[in-house]
This record gives C-alpha cells, structure tokens and sequence, in this order.
C-alpha cells in the first residue's frame, strides 16, 4: 500500500504541473510551481513533526499505552495547527513581496491565488501530522487508497476548472483534495486510539496538551491536568 503514495504525489504534483503547462501554457507553470514551493515549505516543517512522532507512535500503539499515544497525538496536531497558521498568516502578509524578490520581479503573485495555495498548504500540514500515527501502527492502507483516489480526482477537477479559473481553479482543485483528506486521517487517527473525535477536536481547538506542556515546563503542574493523566499515573 506504500505504492500508492509515491503513485499519489505523481498525480499531485508532476501530474498538475504537466496540466498547467498544456493547458494554459509555460508561462504559468513557472508562477504555480514557485508559489506551490513557497507555500510547501509549511508542510516541509511539518514533516519534520511527523517524521519525530512516527517511531513514537510504533512504540506506544505497540504496547497498547493507549493514553501516552492521545497526548502526543493531540500534542502534535496542535503544535501543527498553531505554527501552520502563524506562519501562513505571515506568507499572505510578505508572500508577494518575496516572490518579487526571490524571481527578480519576473513573476507577479497575486494574494487570492497565494491564499487558495496557502488554505491547502495548512491542511496538509495537518493531515500529514496525524498520518504518523496510521503509518507508525501500521494502519496506513486505508489512507494509501483515499490518498490515491483524491489526487487522482483533484487532476481531474484542476481540467475542468484552469479553463475557467486559470491557476485559480487548479489552487482550488489541491484544496479540494486536501479538505477530503483531512477528515478521513482525523477518523481514522481517532478510532485506532480509542479517542471519540468531538473529545479530540475539543481538546486541541483549547491547546489542552499545549497549555499542559508549557504549564508543566514553567512549574505550573497543577494548572492544567490531562483527562489521560490518571490512567498514566
């Protein structure tokens, strides 16, 4: 199942660059595939997150210690929702004018289509995060089939939008992929650990590990407690 993630990315990304330039010609490609990197290095950052939590996660699903595995879990997805948003925050700010920089004012970025690329650049950063966790169980073969099938129908949706839209349309396509993506890693994520998913998306809007790691850091113990910690104690 494996395969189908290297099969995936070549929808993703060699597949939509190779659409873009057939369809409305070399020129753009340059402008997609220098706004899809800078946006990407969001999830670079990410990567780094999940490729730490990976072996983690092997160990303590492994062991079956159910509750340390939801505090990292958790942990994790909130570290990756504060900083993806910061820094895409950031981005849409100075994006522009980095751009002009970075292509000698070759290449004009507009902020719709850098927010569009940016929308998709945060909520891969997300799944992407919590997908650590089905690859370190080794529960990843559902992913590996959805992951497929909604690159491979984003290159067909980027076909009939770019006609209408331009660079737009293929923007909103990656979205589109991502948005289906997200909510099948937080199901999946939240089953295999015996978490219920309202508890979950409860927990890391309010920073719950978050706000306990810095607590704890600073000597605050007793602040705040994780609904996990009596079962670890």
């Amino acid at each position: 199942s494996f395969m189908a993630f290297p099969l995936g990315n070549a929808f993703y990304f060699q597949g939509l660059t190779l659409l873009v330039g057939g369809m409305i010609g070399p020129a753009s490609v340059v402008t997609f595939n220098t706004t899809r990197t800078m946006t990407r290095l969001i999830v670079q950052g990410n990567m780094i997150l999940k490729h730490s939590t990976w072996p983690e996660f092997s160990y303590l699903v492994g062991a079956r210690e159910l509750p340390k595995a939801r505090r990292l879990n958790a942990l994790a997805f909130e570290v990756t929702w504060v900083s993806t948003l910061l820094i895409a925050g950031c981005l849409l700010i100075t994006g522009p004018s980095i751009m002009s920089i970075w292509t000698r004012h070759e290449v004009v970025l507009g902020r719709l289509l850098l927010a569009i690329f940016l929308g998709g650049a945060v909520l891969n950063g997300l799944w992407n995060v919590c997908s650590g966790l089905l690859m370190g169980a080794n529960q990843h073969s559902g992913l590996a089939a959805w992951y497929l099938g909604a690159t491979a129908i984003s290159v067909m949706l980027a076909w009939l939008l770019l006609p209408v839209c331009g660079l737009n349309g293929i923007g909103l396509a990656m979205l589109f992929c991502e948005c289906t993506i997200l909510p099948f890693v937080l199901v999946r994520s939240c089953q295999l650990l015996e978490h219920p998913l309202c508890d979950f998306l409860d927990e890391v809007m309010r920073l719950h590990e978050l706000r306990l790691l810095v607590a704890t850091r600073f000597g605050w113990k007793t602040k705040y407690r994780s609904p996990d910690s009596d079962m670890m104690s």
